[in-house]
């Protein structure tokens, strides 16, 4: 298995798989109920390379990831790649600091949103008291953000693009224009596109998880990128 210069990565999928409910190999999970390829994930995959972690490497990666997935790689990822990615990518380095504040007037609704107990399950939150589950899904929230602006999407959980979804749905048009192209962009070719995709391989037990659930996401911090927010696995452990 390699990763290119371009961020692409190739491997043996099978050898990669896991059920990520029980962690254990596609061709022994003993899950029951679940259709075939849900809830799959992507394990041990080699890490991106210094040098090798531009929001445009980083897309490159998930596009090939989505390409070898049993249910998403219905979608044509190699394509959208081609026709859209940078249009993406200029559309999110324009307006990054709006998306985030975007997502801060979503989060400061929540807690009147007749959705926190069903959002607070999905991020795993098994405590009753509001603020701990306001906190469980803004955090969620935070760090599909910042994880999405990095182009590191496939380790965005199906939550974390369902919250990005809701603060575009839920946001004042005076404020953020149903007109903006670029966030007609985004919205359309990003954030709508990505829960979209994960819709198709994860259902209501897989809220919690990534393409690669087990890896660091790659976050852009100041200048550079950390490798330190924990991963999909790590932040739902039971």
């Amino acid at each position: 298995m390699s990763v290119s210069k371009s961020g692409a990565l190739t491997c043996i999928p099978q050898e990669h798989i896991l059920c990520g409910l029980c962690r254990s190999s596609f061709m022994v999970c003993s899950c029951t109920g679940l259709k075939h390829g849900m809830n799959y994930v992507f394990d041990k995959l080699p890490e991106p390379p210094e040098g090798g972690t531009s929001p445009g490497q980083l897309i490159k990666r998930w596009t090939s990831i989505v390409a070898m997935s049993t249910r998403l790689g219905r979608f044509d990822s190699e394509r959208w790649y081609m026709d859209n990615s940078s249009t993406v990518l200029a559309a999110i380095n324009l307006k990054s600091d709006t998306l985030r504040q975007m997502l801060e007037d979503y989060i400061a609704t929540l807690d009147k949103s007749p959705q926190l107990s069903m959002l607070a399950t999905c991020v795993k939150c098994k405590s009753s008291k509001k603020a701990t589950q306001l906190e469980a899904i803004s955090s969620e929230a935070r760090v599909a953000m910042s994880t999405f602006l990095s182009g590191d999407w496939s380790c965005i959980t199906f939550i974390g693009t369902v919250l990005l979804q809701n603060a575009f749905q839920a946001s004042d048009p005076q404020k953020y224009p149903l007109n903006d192209p670029q966030l007609v962009t985004i919205f359309q070719c990003g954030v709508g596109l990505l829960s979209s995709i994960l819709q198709m391989g994860y259902d209501e037990w897989g809220y919690h998880l990534a393409l690669e659930s087990d890896r660091n996401p790659i976050i852009q911090v100041g200048g550079g990128m950390s490798r330190d927010t924990l991963s999909a696995f790590q932040r739902f452990m039971s």
